[in-house]
């Protein structure tokens, strides 16, 4: 072929003397520049005896053919012999030559063919898990891999973003920092048996939240002599306010009635227990007629006390001092009308 310019150009073979419709091949090459001197296109194609038609579909660098028809010198004739294996009948348009000068056809002798049956197994799956699919950033989980296949494959992690690689089925231990981090996990059968090469994937995500815990550790005393005894203490904060309260004005309520419920409104009421009997530092436990969920533990009972305050479970005894127990969860201060309700 003799491109006049750079371009891609796409050839095509069909089957019998058209133009149009599925070729058998397809090829796209792609030419540099001009070559006034040729550029030879390496096919490569198999076919078998037969009418073909070999067509340029597409004509990014144009190339150069016979333009003058049965005028030309020498003259285009047809049919043109290519050795005794190929005859070139006609031209798209009759009398023409066009784009692909110098043939070269090989032949050969092809013996007879005899069909294979190729067997696809199916490799057998794997589940990847992690021990917690969300933790607080800065925590760890673990991430391990299962399968039926199991000790037949060979397994190898990886984790995006990057950071994260070992070996084996696990657990393994995590530290994500990214607000999700993919865990992927590939297997690889090391025997000799059905599945011999053949492999799975899997993935598992895990996600991170905003730790907002913080410890602070303290000494009593801070400073001690060399055999003296210290106390360690150790406090937690959550860094954030997890419960708000906001004054209702105009609000009205319908006092719960019926089987099952409570109503403290006498001294007599009062627990000696958990401190006064009178109205000053007095309290009561009441057990609910359900269990409720609250900072990740179950109670099923509620302690009020005359202070203003309201605690989940039995809050033991009060501190007639401080007006108060020393594991208080809830105020509402009742002059201002604050409420505060567990969900």
């Amino acid at each position: 072929m003799y491109p006049t310019a750079a371009g891609t150009n796409t050839i095509v073979l069909y089957a019998g003397s058209v133009t149009s419709g599925t070729p058998i091949y397809t090829i796209n090459h792609t030419f540099a520049g001009a070559a006034p001197t040729g550029v030879t296109v390496p096919l490569n194609w198999n076919i078998t005896p037969g009418t073909y038609t070999l067509y340029q579909s597409v004509s990014g660098a144009a190339c150069w053919r016979d333009f003058s028809g049965g005028t030309s010198v020498p003259a285009t004739v047809y049919p043109y012999y290519i050795g005794t294996a190929c005859t070139l009948t006609d031209a798209t348009l009759a009398g023409y030559t066009y784009f692909f000068y110098n043939w070269t056809i090989t032949t050969g002798c092809e013996g007879s063919r005899t069909a294979v049956t190729a067997t696809v197994n199916s490799s057998p799956a794997i589940t990847a898990t992690s021990g917690s699919s969300t933790i607080c950033n800065g925590n760890s989980t673990t991430v391990s891999v299962s399968s039926s296949n199991d000790p037949d494959y060979t397994y190898s992690w990886t984790s995006a973003p990057a950071g994260f690689t070992a070996s084996g089925p696990g657990p393994h231990t995590v530290t994500p920092t990214a607000a999700s981090t993919v865990y992927t996990v590939q297997a690889i059968d090391n025997t000799a048996g059905p599945f011999a090469g053949c492999g799975a994937l899997n993935t598992v995500t895990v996600l991170t939240s905003t730790n907002s815990l913080t410890a602070t550790a303290s000494s009593t005393p801070s400073t001690v002599c060399e055999g003296e005894d210290a106390q360690l203490n150790v406090n937690a904060s959550t860094g954030g306010i997890q419960y708000s309260m906001s004054t209702l004005t105009g609000q009205t309520y319908t006092p719960l009635s019926g089987g099952g419920i409570t109503t403290i409104n006498t001294v007599a009421q009062l627990l000696t227990g958990m401190g006064s009997t009178n109205q000053d530092d007095g309290g009561v436990v009441v057990s609910l007629p359900f269990t409720f969920n609250y900072n990740g533990n179950s109670f099923n009972q509620m302690s009020f006390c005359t202070n203003g305050w309201v605690g989940a479970g039995d809050q033991g005894t009060i501190d007639a001092v401080k007006h108060a127990c020393a594991c208080k969860l809830l105020y509402f201060h009742y002059s201002e009308q604050y409420y505060c309700s567990l969900v």
